[in-house]
C-alpha cells in the first residue's frame, strides 16, 4: 500500500508524461488536494483509510490514471469519501451551501410576504426582497460556517 507522498510523487511523474492539458489540470488538481491533506495532522488509522481509498481509485486503474475522465471522477469522487468520512470540506462550501439554501427559502418567504400587499407588484417586490435577503442571511451563516471549518481545520486546499 503506497502512503499518501508515493500517490503524490506518482502524480508529479505523470504529470511529465501527459500530453492533454486537461489531464495535467487534474493531475496538478490531485496533487495540490493530496500535499493539503499531508500536511494537516491525521492519525494513523485516518490516514491508513485514506491510503486504501487512494489505492482503490488510483493504483488497480495506473494505466488508465492519464484517462481526464476517469481522473476528474476519481477526484470528486475522493473528495467526496473525504467529506463523508472526515468532515473535510472545500474552500467556501458552506458559504455556497447557505447561499443557495438563503436564495431558495428567501423567495418563498417574499412571495408569501408579498402577496397580501397587491398581486403583481406584491410578488415581484416580494420575490426580489426575498431573494436579496435571504442570499445575505445566507452568506453571513456559511461564512461563519467557514470560519469555524477553518479554525477546526477541515477545509481542504483545492
Amino acid at each position: 500500500m503506497k502512503t499518501i507522498q508515493e500517490f503524490i510523487d506518482l502524480l508529479k511523474a505523470l504529470v511529465d508524461q501527459a500530453t492533454s492539458a486537461k489531464t495535467i489540470k487534474w493531475l496538478k488538481a490531485y496533487i495540490q488536494l493530496l500535499e493539503g491533506l499531508s500536511e494537516k495532522e491525521l492519525t494513523t488509522a485516518q490516514k491508513e483509510s485514506i491510503q486504501v481509498k487512494l489505492n482503490e481509485l488510483i493504483d488497480a486503474k495506473e494505466i488508465r490514471i492519464t484517462n481526464y475522465k476517469y481522473l476528474k471522477k476519481s477526484y470528486y469522487s475522493f473528495t467526496s469519501f473525504l467529506q463523508k468520512e472526515y468532515a473535510f470540506v472545500s474552500k467556501g462550501y458552506y458559504t455556497g451551501l447557505y447561499m443557495s439554501l438563503g436564495l431558495s427559502l428567501g423567495m418563498s418567504f417574499g412571495m408569501i410576504i408579498g402577496i397580501p400587499f397587491d398581486v403583481t407588484n406584491g410578488i415581484t417586490f416580494g420575490l426580489l426582497f426575498g431573494m436579496l435577503f435571504g442570499m445575505t442571511i445566507g452568506i453571513i451563516l456559511g461564512n461563519l460556517q467557514d470560519g469555524i471549518a477553518q479554525k477546526e481545520n477541515r477545509v481542504l486546499n483545492n
